[in-house]
């Protein structure tokens, strides 16, 4: 990994004199990972609320699943000794494995049936209720049109749970993996009793949280660390410092940010490290604004684009996104869109598009691209201005705002071209062309759909034969490709800097980190 161009740093160089010493490497004696929540404490430790990726990591270290994704990212059997399939693929039988609970409490199928049946239940507090409408009348359940006596979630006895789908789903093991889809012990809103690796030792609020191992789990052999310290400190500074000085095993993605210039150090010491995820940035067209309900329009912008400029110039360690899902998921060839810019091309799809529309160069809108103040946005934001001047001869103004401003003037369609990441909860191509469907759909924020579209993915879902899935699957992201509803720019790297003692780091294709499988070489 080299990272040698620099010509836009996306933060100031103010950690230049913490970076002239390598930082120091103490010898470890126990078995402590050490690490900082730079975005400040959690909202909650809660399955339903917590959804993001620092959290999601602290679910996944609290919380056993009926399965739980392996280190080589194969969802096992977990809190589930075996698990039986229905022919039809729609009906799943869990057998509960023999567990406890940290206060000594057996773990039975009833404590997963009523945290799935809370999360859908109509007026629930589960702010990603849309992960269980894969389960028999879940979504008719949460939306008011049916008792929660119609869900597709039985228990059987004590230690079986059955599940019926609406629909095949060959992701299904994998996704109830997430840690949305633990069990809860009871109806606390706040969580303190857990099934899996570790507990929750002391939370002191914007202070610290310290987990600790959970001698009753039933995998605790395998669990090597005893103590997780999380430090809250959300100036960048200081926490680059605490990890100069050893006080941090673990500065960077998922956790906290990496400074760019400090990267050229950690890579020289050897502790820098990178991991592509299942996420991509993607530029959202309103579909409901003039011109860019027009495909040509929407095509020529996306040509336009120097995808390889931005990952080596602003977004170091970025891949570029040549296909409209993310790399890992996509199902077209990995140069479906150029790298660099396709002048060429852009201006052939923009001539189109003014006829189709009726438009001259002359009478081309001004346009505005709206960007969130997160870092980085900024910069980005204006290399794709540039490329789009340079190549269309279009006016286009920046509209920049604080994220929440940003995201909800994008939620209501108040914006023209505006982008975000988009993030997969699992693995298959499914998760990102299921968010464009539906115009009416909350993600769908450009307000696009098309039939042939929606009757592909409903294809998808009713088969059985995998093959045939993926050939229908292949067919809609094409449609994207060709309608460019949304413009693909690049795909999320983690960069993170990382001590040499710290051994057994999972990292999965999702985004988030399994402590379980973590260990301090103290040799």
């Amino acid at each position: 990994m080299k990272f040698k161009h620099f010509l836009y740093l996306i933060l100031p160089l103010v950690f230049l004199a913490g970076c002239q010493s390598q930082p120091k490497n103490p010898s470890p004696t126990a078995q402590v990972l050490r690490i900082n929540f730079q975005d400040g404490d959690l909202p909650s430790t809660h399955p339903h609320i917590g959804i993001d990726y620092r959290i999601r990591s602290l679910q996944s270290a609290l919380f056993e699943g009926l399965t739980r994704m392996d280190p080589d990212g194969s969802a096992q059997p977990a809190a589930a000794d075996s698990i039986f399939i229905s022919d039809d693929k729609t009906r799943y039988t869990f057998t509960i494995r023999p567990a406890f609970w940290s206060n000594s409490e057996p773990v039975t199928a009833y404590h997963f049936a009523n945290a799935w049946e809370k999360a859908i239940a109509h007026g629930s507090g589960c702010l990603r209720p849309d992960l269980f409408y894969i389960i028999k009348n879940a979504e008719k359940i949460k939306k008011g049109e049916l008792p929660l006596s119609e869900s597709g979630i039985r228990v059987i006895d004590e230690r079986t749970l059955e599940i019926e789908l609406e629909n095949p789903a060959p992701y299904f093991l994998e996704l109830i993996s997430n840690p949305i889809f633990s069990p809860l012990f009871d109806q606390s809103e706040e969580p303190m009793v857990f099934n899996g690796p570790f507990v929750i030792d002391t939370w002191k609020l914007d202070n610290i949280i310290s987990l600790k191992k959970n001698h009753h789990y039933w995998d605790a052999s395998n669990v090597s660390l005893e103590n997780i310290k999380i430090s809250v400190i959300t100036d960048a500074l200081t926490a680059v410092q605490l990890f100069e000085k050893g006080e941090l095993d673990w500065i960077g993605a998922p956790f906290s940010c990496l400074p760019n210039d400090m990267i050229p150090t950690f890579e020289q010491t050897g502790m820098l490290k990178s991991k592509e995820v299942a996420r991509i940035y993607w530029l959202y067209c309103n579909n409901e604004v003039a011109p860019f309900n027009n495909p040509s329009i929407r095509k020529a912008l996306s040509y336009a684009i120097d995808r390889k400029d931005i990952v080596e110039h602003v977004l170091f360690g970025q891949s570029t996104a040549t296909t409209p899902l993310p790399s890992s998921l996509s199902l077209l060839k990995a140069d479906a869109l150029p790298e660099h810019s396709d002048i060429s091309q852009a201006r052939q799809f923009f001539e189109q598009g003014l006829q189709e529309l009726g438009l001259t160069a002359d009478t081309f809108p001004k346009i505005t691209l709206s960007h969130s103040h997160i870092t980085g946005q900024r910069q980005l934001a204006e290399i794709i201005q540039s490329n789009w001047q340079s190549a269309l001869g279009v006016t286009v103004a920046l509209e920049g705002s604080e994220w929440n401003h940003f995201f909800s003037n994008l939620s209501r369609g108040n914006f023209e071209i505006g982008g975000c990441i988009k993030s997969a909860l699992f693995r298959d191509p499914i998760y990102h062309l299921e968010l464009l469907q539906d115009k009416t759909l909350s993600y769908n924020v450009g307000r696009w759909e098309d039939s042939q579209y929606k009757s592909l993915l409903q294809q998808a879902r009713d088969t059985t034969d995998l093959a045939g899935r993926a050939n229908f699957l292949e067919q809609a992201e094409r449609i994207l490709l060709d309608q460019m509803p949304v413009i693909p720019v690049y795909g999320d790297t983690y960069l993170y800097a990382m001590r040499p003692h710290i051994q057994g780091v999972v990292i999965h294709d999702l985004g988030h980190v399994d402590f379980k499988w973590i260990k301090v070489d103290t040799r």
